[in-house]
């Protein structure tokens, strides 16, 4: 099966686009985030044909663990807008 085939398959099994790359980062990720030994992490990375290290820094995107903080940046900076918004909409309401 070439990639081209491999990603409708994936794309008809989900319902939505998805390539074999998103699934590797989801995979990754999940992995990451469970109570996994490093010898587990690295028999994944291994089935997976790359190295501990390359699913640590590439295949993880998804990651809770590890962007924890940019998750948390990010819902700041979302409450920030919308409390931009909302002044924006009071000071209208008071000229």
């Amino acid at each position: 099966m070439n990639n081209s085939s491999f990603t409708k398959f994936l794309n008809n099994l989900f319902g939505k686009s998805i390539s074999s790359s998103r699934l590797r980062n989801i995979f990754s990720s999940y992995y990451n985030d469970s109570n996994l030994s490093i010898e587990e992490r690295r028999k994944n990375a291994n089935v997976m044909a790359h190295s501990l290290k390359t699913q640590q820094t590439v295949y993880t995107k998804y990651s809770q663990k590890l962007h924890e903080k940019d998750i948390y940046i990010k819902k700041i900076e979302d409450e920030n807008k919308e409390l931009r918004k909302r002044i924006k909409l009071l000071e209208s309401k008071l000229s």
